[in-house]
């Protein structure tokens, strides 16, 4: 099978032929991690992942995406199995039986730094094309605006970036910090994809509902 046929495969709960999960493998969905092919089975048996509406699916020799309007699956690959996974924007709740949590407050400004655009090093990402690698970030950089709207800071860098011909996906990791009183920090993951330059997507994890409970 190859890597988006993996990929769809444990989209909808199904365990993709010929070891293509590895039993190691790691996944990460509304801020909770899982570890080995069993546990993330049952969450997405649990929770499919619809693969109607997927407009963007790419795959290259170490990564691997499922992109949609609203929601998009992310993978590292390791000889076309996945070794880890991202599960991003809607469609999904965690399991409410999971352990209490915690909050510990992070500040990313105490280097003093006030950027606001996107980090990202082209070295990092050698299944980039150099020519979308632009466009990405502007992508990128628009999906921060549009979040800045709302909060007080947000600082985001590029996890992933790869390309397939003229279609482009990458995986970022966004922090932020809120604008109520309480300035709570939070973490969010986004995929965002370019197909062909007539089509852009931009997802990003819902705001995660928790207590706050700092600990410093």
């Amino acid at each position: 099978m190859t890597a988006l046929e993996n990929l769809s495969s444990l989209a909808e709960g199904h365990r993709p032929e010929n070891d293509g999960l590895l039993g190691s493998a790691r996944y990460q969905c509304n801020g909770v991690e899982h570890v080995g092919e069993e546990e993330i089975l049952a969450d997405f048996r649990q929770h499919p992942f619809a693969l109607d509406g997927v407009g963007l699916d790419l795959s290259v020799t170490r990564s691997a995406a499922l992109i949609a309007e609203d929601r998009a699956l992310f993978a590292d690959l390791h000889g076309g199995r996945i070794m880890r996974a991202w599960r991003v924007g809607g469609g999904h709740s965690p399991s409410r039986d999971l352990l209490p949590r915690v909050d510990v407050a992070f500040d990313n400004d105490l280097h003093q730094s006030r950027r606001e655009w996107l980090a990202f090093r082209n070295e990092d990402h050698p299944d980039l094309s150099p020519a979308l690698a632009q466009p990405l970030l502007d992508l990128g950089d628009a999906l921060l605006s549009d979040l800045r709207k709302e909060v007080l800071r947000t600082r985001g860098f590029v996890v992933r970036a790869f390309s397939d011909g003229d279609r482009a996906a990458a995986l970022l990791s966004v922090s932020i910090l809120a604008r109520d009183p309480e300035r709570r920090p939070s973490s969010r993951f986004a995929v965002i994809g370019l197909s062909g330059g007539s089509k852009a997507y931009s997802v990003i994890d819902p705001v995660a509902e928790s207590d706050w409970s700092p600990r410093l």
